[in-house]
């Protein structure tokens, strides 16, 4: 009987080390100390909050290329129906996501072993006039996620899918020098399986629920690095109950880097830590990983 997800992961660790990374790096940036009272859109050396497109959640829209193991390339965008992202009101989009990559241990160099694709429709409001001030966003989607295996040995012969229903609620809560961002996932998630081969005729559809927690710091506030790359850290944690064929999954993801922001989002360098299940075709394997990616999101 195929497992859908599964292990556990070290969250409250990773959020002392991204809490503990930030403070020293704001602390030794030479930009002029702000009076307490001062509002960042007043500050010339502030750029816009890019947090929103900061997270550390495998799934954030983007173009990526990383390495964790093995080098993984996804492909994702955010496809405007109503609203933009950072413009107060009513916001829709189309989000389709592909990810390419290979087994643990694999000996192949390009990802080509598995992919997993995504297609959801999300939708929400946004509260808040200006980037620079409290917002506050109230949303959520549906999803289709199909993770497949195109190669390897030991690779399960069935495609696992979920179908998933999420609420979204996120502030965005400005500090002198800095941008903090909190996201709050609610998740209903529903299993599929398909195959050609009928191999998927055991699998139940069973149905679970789950939860997701970001933490973005945005340092657009701070001194930059040679003039435009500004310091983020942001830490994903990601969690779903057991319930028949599907069972346990926890999983905590930890990007440190720079940004530089440009005419359409903003490109991204990063070490990286993902502790936990692993996800696509292989989410029941955990894994502990270090490594390094290049992300532009927009």
């Amino acid at each position: 009987m195929p497992r859908l997800v599964g292990s556990s992961a070290p969250a409250g660790l990773l959020v002392m080390v991204l809490l503990g990374f930030t403070p020293a790096v704001a602390s030794g940036a030479p930009a002029p100390a702000p009076k307490p009272d001062e509002d960042l859109a007043e500050r010339p050396d502030v750029v816009d909050p890019q947090s929103h497109l900061l997270s550390a959640n495998p799934d954030t829209p983007g173009v990526t290329f990383m390495w964790r193991g093995q080098l993984r390339g996804t492909l994702a965008a955010r496809v405007p129906l109503v609203g933009r992202p950072q413009r107060p009101g009513l916001m829709m989009a189309i989000v389709p996501l592909i990810e390419l990559y290979n087994q643990q241990g694999s000996g192949e160099v390009l990802p080509n072993e598995g992919w997993r694709g995504q297609l959801g429709l999300s939708a929400g409001w946004l509260w808040g006039e200006r980037p620079t001030e409290r917002r506050y966003l109230l949303g959520g989607y549906v999803r289709h996620e199909s993770d497949h295996a195109t190669a390897g040995t030991d690779a399960p012969s069935e495609a696992l899918q979920f179908n998933e229903v999420t609420l979204l609620g996120a502030v965005q809560l400005p500090q002198p020098r800095l941008m903090v961002r909190v996201e709050v996932r609610a998740r209903a998630l529903f299993s599929s399986c398909t195959d050609i081969q009928s191999t998927c005729r055991g699998i139940k559809g069973d149905g679970s629920f789950g939860s997701e927690v970001d933490l973005i710091l945005d340092l657009g506030g701070a001194e930059p690095i040679r003039k435009h790359w500004y310091f983020f850290s942001s830490v994903h944690g990601a969690g779903v109950v057991p319930n028949g064929q599907v069972i346990r999954e926890l999983r905590t993801t930890l990007h440190v880097g720079v940004y530089v922001p440009v005419k359409f989002g903003v490109w991204e360098l990063f070490g990286l830590g993902f502790f936990g299940n692993d996800i696509g075709i292989y989410r029941g394997d955990t894994v502990y990983q270090g490594g390094a990616g290049a992300r532009w999101t927009f």
